[in-house]
Formats: structure tokens, sequence, C-alpha cells
């Protein structure tokens, strides 16, 4: 699928890192803040590096960091964002795990903070932002434990004429594979029904 929005990706993280009235990026506002729980919020100012340099993993189109209160608790929150200005695919996911895995690797060689790592105050996000994706029925079960086992988010932009760059999010499958599961149910039944007795 061709981008009609973006002719290169870095106008989409362009458009990711405008202000709103209040000073706050897209970025914060659409991308990171859908990560978080739903009784918290960001305290204090978000960083936001570009091009992050990642050693040997490459380069992290975005990585930001913040603090997080809610519930009685404080959180360090680390961002890892891969923009694609067309569709997310497997190695998309791939990308994001290598950053995942550099970060998480530096960090563990500081033992003061591999002991918050350890006790759950630095949290890990990842973010994939896309037009579309293309995930079949061999790439599914990866997708399902991305999701499953660690924050992993799928953004999905379009351009509205009245609300500019709007997003529709997943931190789920379930919406991609109601009908694997519906199929698999019917198969069931099928099963079941051929044994059956037959009645005359």
């Amino acid at each position: 699928m061709s981008n009609i929005y973006f002719k290169k990706e870095k106008d989409l993280h362009q458009s990711l890192l405008e202000t709103n009235e209040d000073g706050i990026t897209l970025l914060q506002d659409r991308i990171l803040e859908y990560a978080l729980g739903q009784n918290e919020e960001i305290h204090g100012e978000v960083s936001i590096s570009s091009e992050f340099n990642a050693g040997d993993a490459g380069y992290i189109d975005l990585l930001c960091y913040h603090h997080t209160t809610g519930d009685n608790n404080k959180y360090f929150d680390i961002h890892i964002v891969e923009l694609k200005r067309n569709e997310l695919n497997l190695n998309v996911a791939g990308q994001v795990l290598r950053y995942l895995h550099f970060i998480e690797r530096y960090l563990q060689t500081n033992d003061m903070i591999k002991l918050f790592c350890d006790n759950g105050n630095i949290r890990f996000h990842t973010h994939v932002v896309g037009q579309t994706y293309n995930f079949n029925i061999d790439t599914l079960s990866v997708m399902r434990y991305l999701f499953e086992k660690l924050n992993f988010n799928m953004h999905f932009f379009k351009f509205d004429p009245f609300d500019g760059l709007v997003f529709k999010q997943h931190r789920t499958i379930t919406p991609m594979h109601i009908d694997i599961q519906y199929n698999m149910e019917k198969l069931i039944e099928a099963f079941i029904d051929s044994k059956q007795p037959e009645v005359n």
C-alpha cells in the first residue's frame, strides 16, 4: 500500500514532534500516554532523542523517557518508537526487539539501575507506528507473544481533514484473530457432529 500522507519517513517523524498550545508533542499525547495505565500520568518533562545511537543494534527513530506516577507508585518509563511511513510487518517487530535488548543489556551493567529494573521501577514500552500492517497466519503466534509478554503497542495513522493526524491503537491482537478462532470452533463442532450416531 503506497503512502499518501508522507513522502518521507522524516516527515512523519517531524509531525510527531509538533507541539500543541500547551507545549505537548503529538508523540507524547497520542503515542506515549497510550502505553500508560488507566490511573497513571506523566510527571514532569518528557525527554525525546531522535535517531538514538544504539551501537551495533542500529539507530532508534525515537527514544523517550519520563517519570510516571499513579496508584501510589512511581516509575521511570522508557519508550522505544520505530516509525514506518507504510506498512508494519514482522521485520519491524524484530527491529524494536533488537533495540530493546540493547537498552536492557546496557542498563544491566549498572548495579543500581539493575536493581530498579528487577524491582519493576523501570519499565520498557515498545511502539511501532505505520499506516497499515502485513501480518499473516505464520507470524500471528509471534505477534501474540509480543503483545502478551511485552509492553508492545501498534499505532496506525491516517489524516483527518478536521483533526489532522489521528491514530488507531492496538495493544492486543484479539481483533485480528477472532475469525480464526471462530473457524476453529466450527471445525471442532463439525468433528464432534461426525462422531454422533446416525438417527434413522
